[in-house]
């Protein structure tokens, strides 16, 4: 790897610290990022996911152990998190609520326009920004935010944080609840700001979404980091992701099925297509 642009170091969280109704959330969690990497993050809901996505985004400094992003010690106090913001974005849960203003074009203009951007550069930056995420300019960009469909919104909130050109996004949950129309357009729109390079760290129950855009993921149970290894590798460990109560992409399932049934078949395998050839070899039919 080379030096990496996120590297955490024994991250210790515990939620209400001092209290009767303290929790750890972290528990000596190491990780690092190359630039330009789409790391996936999953485990069941509790395990840390959002946590260490905070943690990067300098909202939680690090209670014990370490975290440096983009060469920042955030546990280093005078750390400007403000600047790191820019640099690092985050799309919440649900990122529809992030939508704050009237109107579109104002909504995703807001990060450019708070960091001295004006004129034909930003009004350049909002439709970049836009376009990315499958919003066309013109017909958005004066469009009430009130009058958006769920998924819509969704692409505001996500064009809102990638108009400021983040070198690293991290995503919590950001398929979650959208129809199926508006997931495959939202998984599109990922796919095209990877191939320019963007660093992606994804907290996600979708083992689907993971297998389509990731290279590579970190199991987490109960605030420890489990396994860490490439997406391909990690999936075929199909017992030990089981063992934590999580489920395999479709795909994937679907061969491990038959191998338990006694059919000899690859099966480290990630897509429907990639299911198809490896089911028609097994049956020794030529592709």
């Amino acid at each position: 790897m080379n030096d990496p642009i996120v590297e955490i170091r024994n991250l210790g969280h515990v939620y209400m610290a001092g209290t009767p109704f303290a929790r750890k959330s972290l528990d000596a969690v190491s990780l690092a990022v190359a630039e330009g990497e789409f790391i996936a993050l999953i485990g069941p809901t509790g395990s840390g996911k959002s946590t260490i996505l905070q943690h990067i985004n300098g909202i939680y400094t690090p209670q014990t152990g370490s975290v440096r992003v983009l060469g920042r010690d955030l546990g280093e106090p005078g750390t400007d998190l403000t600047l790191l913001r820019r640099e690092v974005g985050l799309v919440l849960q649900n990122p529809e609520q992030q939508v704050f203003e009237r109107y579109v074009g104002d909504d995703v203009s807001f990060g450019p326009r708070m960091s001295g951007m004006s004129g034909k550069e930003l009004t350049g930056r909002v439709r970049w920004a836009m376009d990315q995420v499958g919003l066309d300019f013109k017909t958005y960009k004066d469009r009430p935010t009130f009058a958006l469909s769920g998924g819509e919104r969704r692409k505001v909130g996500l064009a809102g944080v990638v108009a400021l050109k983040p070198r690293i996004l991290l995503l919590d949950e950001p398929t979650a609840g959208l129809d199926p129309a508006a997931h495959e357009e939202l998984l599109e729109c990922l796919a095209r700001l990877r191939l320019q390079g963007t660093t992606m760290i994804m907290a996600t129950h979708s083992m689907d979404d993971v297998a389509a855009l990731a290279e590579r993921v970190v199991v987490l149970d109960k605030g420890r980091a489990m396994l860490d290894g490439p997406v391909r590798e990690i999936f075929s460990r199909a017992d030990e992701i089981r063992s934590l109560g999580l489920e395999l992409p479709v795909a994937t399932a679907v061969v491990h099925e038959l191998f338990g049934r006694g059919i000899g078949i690859r099966r480290d395998v990630l897509t429907l297509t990639e299911a198809e050839d490896a089911i028609l070899v097994a049956l020794g039919v030529r592709i």
